[in-house]
């Protein structure tokens, strides 16, 4: 789980993030107000540096290191229907993601797809990519969705031990979900090389569908520690189909398709960062009027904060909390009814979408901040998630944390080494403990929080990054 694929790959990347961020974050730390004339450098070395791991390079690199033999110039793959293609090295700093090998990577794509995936029945391919959609996926510069990851992982041939690498140091996400049906009969199938391909993960969904028509479960309950129970049962029993459609069959009430265990751990980070950030509510009444003030001067700070969180009366904890860990994000006060009540709220400003005209809550940012801010803990993702609306993500879970950790250094007013390790180590832990990889300095968001770790006030640095790299800042509504 979360292993590096065996090039030299993420060894380049740790090299390059620690040899720019030691000399570069000190220097910009000594003179923190001229980051605006270092914000490029550093915006250019998150992007140009490849510390991100795109999809399109990630597919590359896979063919080529699965499917070809390292030269002095590249890869060649030569495949066994007599096709050989000269592949130029993909980790060199001047490979062209968008025009490098692009039809011969097209043309491989579509061979080993239609080797491993047509139905002999039918003889028809039973998984079919066009044309541009390969070449969109083979230049595309972000990542894909996880559907489309699985999709992607039966058409190249990938086993389980590949695929985890895609979802994990791609996509930044959990390895395969032990509560979703179809995770677990692809995870079979990529186990087993004899059923490896895209028709026999459709025949055993089918034969999973019609043994749930017949089946009636004795035991409805829940099992407590479920992903740790299924892990153990697919390691030790789960041996042949008949053993895997039983298994699902018997586990459909744990079938939620988001992991308990990261939800825990969200709500754990959730709740102690309202305690940090000094969350102030009408229901919190200890905090707001402490013991019986005699002075004048506790009066008047007493009432203060009454004052103040009767402004707030119809904003949600989710909001203020938003709010104070996306400051650098320009914002404006806002009315919108939710659930019947008109709510206040500084939200993320509109934006006009120049070319469809419409309106959008998304800054307008560089190509970088945009795919590092996309689903960040605005206050309705954070309802989403709280209610199980939504399932957690990696990201939810370490930008919390980072913020968190922010605010224990801001309150001990020094930073010290050994809490830099005990912060990577902590949320490593956390990580694993939700079937994730470790921080993975080869995706552009970790990359960015691993930068400002190196600061001695880690969150602001964070912030002054981001903040700087907006553009065309719009006008309040």
């Amino acid at each position: 789980m979360g292993k590096s694929f065996d090039d030299n790959y993420t060894k380049i990347l740790d090299t390059k993030i620690t040899d720019w961020g030691l000399d570069k974050i000190y220097e910009i730390e000594e003179n923190i107000t001229s980051l605006d004339k270092t914000e490029v450098e550093i915006i250019d070395y998150l992007k140009d540096i490849r510390c991100s791991m795109p999809i399109g390079l990630a597919l590359r690199r896979y063919i080529c290191t699965k499917f070809g033999v390292e030269t002095d110039n590249g890869f060649v793959v030569d495949l066994e229907n007599g096709n050989v293609f000269q592949l130029k090295d993909f980790r060199k700093d001047d490979y062209d993601l968008q025009k490098d090998d692009i039809n011969d990577f097209i043309e491989i794509f579509r061979i080993i797809n239609s080797k491993y995936n047509v139905d002999k029945q039918t003889n028809e391919l039973s998984l079919d990519f066009a044309k541009a959609e390969i070449r969109r996926l083979f230049r595309s510069t972000t990542y894909c969705q996880r559907s489309k990851m699985f999709l992607l992982s039966f058409a190249l041939h990938m086993n389980a031990d590949e695929t985890e690498k895609f979802l994990t140091d791609v996509l930044a996400e959990q390895t395969y979900n032990y509560r979703d049906p179809d995770e677990i009969i692809a995870y079979y199938c990529q186990s087993n090389n004899s059923v490896n391909s895209y028709v026999d993960y459709l025949r055993m969904k089918d034969k999973f569908a019609e043994a749930v028509k017949l089946s009636n479960p004795e035991d409805e309950t829940e099992k407590e520690n479920y992903t740790y129970y299924a892990q153990s049962k697919f390691e030790k029993e789960i041996n042949t189909e008949e053993k895997l459609i039983a298994f699902l069959v018997d586990n459909i009430p744990n079938f939620k398709g988001y992991s308990q265990t990261a939800y825990n751990e969200f709500m754990i980070l959730f709740n102690k960062a309202l305690e940090k950030s000094k969350i102030q509510t009408l229901s919190n009444d200890e905090y707001l009027l402490g013991n019986e003030s005699t002075t004048k001067q506790k009066r008047e700070e007493q009432q203060e904060r009454i004052n103040k969180a009767i402004e707030l009366k119809s904003t949600t904890n989710t909001e203020q909390l938003a709010k104070a860990m996306l400051q650098f994000i320009p914002r404006a006060t806002s009315k919108r009814i939710k659930n019947g009540k008109v709510i206040i709220s500084n939200d993320f400003i509109n934006i006009k979408n120049g070319k469809a005209g419409q309106q959008s809550k998304k800054p307008q940012t560089t190509t970088l901040p945009k795919e590092i801010t996309m689903n960040m803990l605005v206050s309705d993702r954070l309802d989403d998630l709280i209610s199980e609306k939504k399932p957690v993500t990696r990201k939810d879970l370490v930008f919390l944390k980072f913020y968190i950790f922010s605010l224990d250094i801001a309150e001990q007013e020094e930073y010290k080494q050994c809490d830099y390790i005990d912060f990577i180590d902590e949320c490593n832990d956390m990580l694993l403990r939700c079937g994730m990889s470790k921080l993975y300095p080869a995706n552009r968001f970790e990359n960015l929080i691993l930068l400002s770790l190196l600061s001695s006030n880690p969150f602001e640095m964070f912030e002054n990054i981001m903040e700087y790299s907006f553009i065309n800042e719009p006008e309040c509504e």
